[in-house]
């Protein structure tokens, strides 16, 4: 409908399918933490970036592409996320850096999120194709 190619209008947006989940909170802990980022310290871009643009969008593509992706990333990362409601800021972004340096040390993770990233529907949704 677009002269653009992998153009969107907001009506086809809402014709996607809700995937509904019985675990949501990595999902939400994961969110959180983000939210927290993003209102209040947009000085940890670095933070901010790997856990929004890598660590969140692979969980997206695994939720909505899982079968086609063949990729376990959720389970591996459920276990480093922590609940950072009711800490103070200091220990939230203490926690942040915590959870960030574990996920970016784990070689399974990164296993997984390459996969993931170099899926050619990724790819194409991604712009990389």
């Amino acid at each position: 409908r677009h002269k653009l190619k992998n153009y969107f209008y907001p009506d086809d947006f809402r014709k996607l399918p809700i995937k509904k989940l019985k675990n949501q909170e990595p999902f939400i802990k994961l969110v959180n933490i983000l939210q927290f980022l993003y209102s209040r310290y947009s000085k940890l871009a670095e933070l901010i970036s790997y856990l929004d643009r890598t660590i969140l969008d692979s969980l997206v593509y695994e939720l909505y592409l899982g079968d086609e992706l063949g990729s376990h990333l959720l389970p591996l990362v459920e276990p480093y996320l922590v609940d950072i409601e009711g800490m103070t800021d200091e220990e939230k972004i203490s926690a942040i850096e915590g959870i960030v340096g574990r996920l970016k040390s784990d070689r399974k993770i990164q296993t997984e999120i390459n996969r993931i990233k170099n899926h050619e529907w990724v790819r194409i949704i991604e712009g990389m194709e």
